[in-house]
């Protein structure tokens, strides 16, 4: 009764609170940021934190409305290791994420937020802490799920926009230190798209270096694929490889789907004529080279390697 007496207020009160936290985001990010009005924290049976309608905008000179949104999120804690300054985090549950992710034509991105500017801030210290930003020694993750997810990704420079819908992620038994299981679905221009395996670690500061993954692929019911290796460096000077391989699956049945045919350049004649196709490739990277590999198509048996 007494706790209760002690913790209801904080409950009740927590609403006052949006406006000083919106700006204490926007001063550290340099962009605009909202939250919905049902803020709301636990205590029983565990911390915990829930939210509505948060939405991050962009720096001036995008196309795209806003950057982030999130239609509601929640997150539980456990508590003995809060009180050893150890971050456990029961469960943490995004719906209805949708990211706008956009290049414009002089080549700077939406998703630096090294390149913004603090809203009303004197100094460029809060986004540099952005920049350098690390996650928390011991952190661990139970369940991590992403539901009704939507990206959309637009490239100025290149004159081209890609939509990927439907998208949910679920990871199980997050850590820093260790490979993670991944279970991953989406939908491209209302095609099935999914994938399931393993990736990391992710370290301390995750962007910051290659990304080891291991993931099966799945495109259409149509064919399936394995990508192995690292596939994500997000520092120039890094280097990173990875083999792609693509099992020999019936061509036929994926052209009527992508509404594509194979250019009568390419020597392969009726595509409706070739049996199977297949894909391995090895890539090696340093910067934005490429690497190498084969495309089999049968029963004509053409080769090509790329250097």
């Amino acid at each position: 009764m007494i706790a209760t007496v002690i913790v209801l207020p904080l409950v009740t009160n927590v609403q006052r609170y949006i406006p000083e936290i919106e700006g204490k985001v926007s001063a550290v990010t340099g962009r605009s940021v909202t939250i919905g009005s049902h803020l709301a924290i636990s205590f029983f049976p565990s911390p915990g934190i829930s939210f509505s309608d948060l939405q991050i905008g962009n720096p001036e000179g995008y196309i795209s409305d806003g950057f982030l949104r999130i239609a509601s999120f929640e997150a539980s804690f456990a508590l003995l290791p809060l009180l050893k300054k150890e971050v456990a985090i029961s469960r943490f549950i995004i719906s209805g994420l949708e990211v706008n992710l956009e290049k414009r034509a002089d080549g700077k991105v939406n998703w630096d937020f090294s390149q913004g500017q603090p809203i009303e801030a004197s100094t460029a210290e809060p986004v540099e802490a952005v920049a350098g930003w690390s996650l928390p020694q011991g952190l661990t993750i139970g369940l991590l799920v992403v539901t009704d997810g939507v990206v959309n990704w637009l490239d100025s420079a290149r004159q081209s926009q890609h939509r990927f819908a439907d998208l949910m992620l679920i990871v199980n038994d997050f850590n820093l230190d260790d490979p993670v299981a991944v279970e991953f679905k989406a939908s491209i221009a209302g095609n099935s798209l999914a994938a399931e395996g393993t990736a990391g670690p992710f370290g301390h500061r995750p962007g910051h270096g290659p990304l080891p993954v291991e993931l099966a692929a799945g495109f259409l019911d149509t064919f399936a694929g394995q990508i192995t290796g690292k596939l994500i460096e997000a520092q120039k000077d890094s280097a990173s490889g990875f083999v792609l391989r693509v099992p020999p699956f019936a061509l036929r049945n994926l052209l009527p789907l992508l509404a594509a045919g194979i250019p009568a350049s390419a020597g392969t004649g009726d595509p409706a004529k070739i049996e199977s196709v297949g894909i391995d490739m090895h890539g090696t990277g340093e910067k934005e080279q490429a690497g190498a590999g084969k495309v089999r198509i049968t029963p004509l048996r053409i080769e090509g390697d790329r250097h």
